[in-house]
């Protein structure tokens, strides 16, 4: 996959790695080395037009992806990155060719048809996007918490979640305007067929509010 998806700028590159045999045992350690970048799950208080950026970034990688038959399986904010100009997506573990079921994925942001192992393409990463950009927006709230998932407990973080697998509707966020919240919404549609179709269209919405 990082081969494949080398010369996509969004995209986090391996710039080196080792493979070290154990000093016991038949074991081996694998030393990968990136970029020292920003990870977005560390910073806080992100405002409209630096999610719009984000969204923007990652769906232009998105749509590299796609272009490449892959989907990255876990988006989400521990693998979204920053390098002061740009946003990126990193952790490509969980990459799998399109049409086929993810072997992974977070919970917190897994799509609904992923979460029922079913086969997935690009615009399951886009749900995982959306509700990423949601948590950005509303200070750290999962769809249908009604406190950031910090000051959760975990009860009340897996009803959320249930309620959004379920196919429960998600409500606007009262602190974005109409198009925000239209687009951010098509972005996490239950039905994968009312979501967008291709990242670059999204890619487009968020250039146009930007």
């Amino acid at each position: 996959a990082g081969k494949m998806l080398r010369n996509c700028p969004y995209i986090v590159h391996l710039k080196g790695s080792s493979i070290v045999k154990e000093t016991e045992g038949n074991q081996y350690r694998i030393y990968l080395l990136f970029e020292r970048l920003q990870c977005l799950d560390n910073l806080r208080n992100i405002g409209f037009r630096t999610c719009m950026e984000l969204c923007r970034d990652i769906c232009l990688g998105l749509e590299f992806m796609r272009k490449k038959g892959l989907v990255h399986g876990d988006v989400k904010p521990q693998n979204i990155f920053f390098d002061g100009k740009k946003w990126m997506l990193g952790d490509l573990g969980s990459v799998c060719v399109s049409g086929e079921v993810p072997e992974y994925g977070s919970e917190g942001y897994i799509s609904p048809e992923a979460f029922r192992g079913q086969p997935c393409d690009i615009r399951s990463d886009l749900y995982s996007l959306g509700i990423t950009l949601y948590k950005t927006l509303s200070g750290g709230r999962l769809p249908f918490c009604t406190v950031p998932c910090e000051e959760a407990d975990d009860n009340d973080v897996y009803c959320a979640i249930k309620r959004r697998l379920s196919g429960e509707e998600i409500s606007e966020l009262p602190q974005v305007n109409r198009e925000i919240n239209s687009l951010l919404l098509k972005l996490c549609r239950f039905d994968p067929h009312k979501r967008y179709k291709k990242p670059s269209a999204a890619a487009k919405d968020a250039q146009r509010l930007l």
